[in-house]
């Protein structure tokens, strides 16, 4: 017996039980459907994280931070290596660095007219701009010098400032009032001088060159952000202990930078240029990490929806083995028949098999069809709210290769597992007895 004997036949079983094969198949499109729709969102969700941190060249940046070095009587007394110019050679020096540029971060209260709103500054080097978190603008420009007192808002900050039109903003001046120590005050204080402030107001006014797009990112640059040469001009407080703000007292608010971004010529060079990072005695920040975690979170997630698919499949193994068992006993004198014109157990066995597979292979293809408009219609829902939200638009569901295939052998194999005892029993039964059933 040929496999297109076996599929002629098994085919032509099945047309004979319409009803019956058509609610066997509909239990295997169930499974296969819920498998699809569900492991398709976590492909989807593994897919925007993908391109979200190529597309933001995350994958060769690495953030360096200042390690504590000694810690004599508690975590608020640790010292640090000083992220300096001096680190910024060192690190450019590493091979396979491309650049280095500092970030000092900072809190304000950002005043535009009448409206304030406190926020937090980013200081970074012009040449940041050259980087794709930073080109694309939904107004304006990204500021060109060091030190000119230019600055790029976030879009949420300027709405905070009454602001809903990104281009009227450019242009416009804005002023920001940092904390500052009033030395005067402080040695007043200690001379038994009461009703002194220890603290005292400065104030910088910036002119608005660009704004910012916010985006639901792996990486989000601050609400506002100035040339690094122009901050080093600032007096400002930046503090979350007080014994940070001795030291900041002492040594004043030039005292390094918060931290350094360094961009790797070839992503290929990232784990080498980290160990070598480490081995300067700085820590560091890997976006490449940090998408490995979140890929294998997202894996488990993956996995756990498609439990559900699974589940659903093996139910619908159940009724699979049901119609092949009915269909042995409607069937037993035509068993009987095939065995006496010389069909073995083997070619019987392959027969309720070849019948199981074609149930699961239409099961398989009308389930992927009814999951991928499961996700368009998910898709249509959620692309509403995101519209009315005002969040930028996204691909929730991916369906690639792999998923097809897999949902596919899936489906035939479950099927297959399902008529395996059918199968069995068929090839037991007497051609003799089978011939004299009525």
């Amino acid at each position: 017996m040929t496999a297109r004997d076996l599929i002629a036949m098994s085919f032509g079983n099945l047309w004979r039980m319409k009803l019956r094969s058509a609610l066997t198949i509909a239990g295997v499109v169930i499974g296969i459907a819920a498998l699809v729709s569900m492991m398709s969102f976590g492909a989807g969700l593994q897919k925007n994280v993908a391109e979200s941190f190529e597309a933001m060249e995350l994958f060769s940046t690495l953030k360096v931070l200042p390690r504590p070095q000694t810690q004599s009587s508690g975590p608020d007394t640790a010292t640090y290596r000083t992220l300096d110019s001096t680190a910024i050679r060192q690190l450019s020096q590493i091979p396979g660095v491309k650049s280095v540029w500092p970030e000092q971060v900072f809190q304000v209260r950002a005043k535009l007219g009448e409206k304030g709103a406190n926020t937090s500054v980013q200081a970074l080097p012009a040449e940041a701009g050259q980087w794709k978190v930073f080109r694309t603008l939904k107004a304006g420009r990204f500021f060109a010098s060091d030190t000119v007192r230019e600055a790029v808002l976030q879009r949420e900050l300027l709405k905070r400032l009454g602001l809903t039109d990104p281009d009227s903003a450019l242009g416009r001046e804005i002023t920001l009032i940092t904390a500052k120590v009033n030395l005067a005050a402080v040695w007043g204080g200690a001379m038994g001088v009461k009703g002194l402030n220890p603290f005292a107001e400065a104030r910088y006014t910036f002119t608005i060159s660009g704004v910012l797009e916010s985006t639901m990112s792996e990486y989000q640059p601050r609400d506002l952000i100035i040339p690094i040469g122009a901050a080093q001009q600032m007096e400002y407080l930046s503090f979350s202990s007080p014994f940070e703000l001795l030291n900041q007292v002492t040594r004043g608010a030039g005292g390094g930078y918060s931290s350094l971004t360094l961009r790797i010529a070839h992503s290929r060079d990232h784990d080498a240029v980290r160990d070598s990072i480490d081995a300067l005695g700085y820590n560091t920040f890997s976006f490449a990490d940090m998408f490995a975690e979140a890929r294998r979170a997202l894996m488990i997630f993956d996995a756990a929806l498609g439990v559900v698919g699974f589940i659903a499949l093996v139910v619908a193994s159940l009724g699979i083995a049901n119609t092949l068992v009915m269909s042995i006993m409607e069937r037993y004198r035509e068993i009987g028949i095939l065995k006496s014109l010389g069909a073995d157990d083997r070619d019987v066995r392959r027969l309720f098999l070849a019948e199981s597979a074609v149930i699961g292979f239409l099961g398989s293809v009308l389930g992927l069809v009814f999951g991928w408009i499961i996700t368009r219609i998910a898709q249509a829902i959620a692309g509403y709210f995101m519209a009315r939200e005002g969040v930028p638009r996204m691909e929730l569901f991916d369906l690639p290769w792999w998923l097809i295939s897999l949902a596919i052998v899936f489906g035939v194999g479950v099927s297959l597992l399902a008529g395996l005892y059918p199968s069995r029993r068929a090839t037991k039964v007497d051609p003799v007895q089978a011939l004299r059933h009525d």
